[in-house]
């Protein structure tokens, strides 16, 4: 966990080899574009962190709470 947040990883099975993590949000942000529609299910999870400046935050944050600790 990174400042006490969590992620939901979302995971799809094909014949070739599982799809997850990053390349899976790429495929899900690629099919509500092409739909004109959200996922009929949560994409994330409750706080989950999703603007790249709040996980930068959260990155530095931890940093410098580990750098104290040490």
């Amino acid at each position: 966990m990174l400042g006490g947040t969590t992620y939901r990883m979302h995971r799809f099975r094909s014949s070739a080899s599982p799809v997850k993590g990053l390349t899976s949000d790429i495929l899900i942000k690629t099919a509500e574009i092409a739909y004109g529609r959200p996922p009929n299910y949560e994409r994330y999870a409750p706080g989950q962190l999703m603007l790249i400046k709040d996980v930068v935050h959260a990155l530095q944050n931890h940093e410098s709470s580990t750098v104290r600790s040490q």
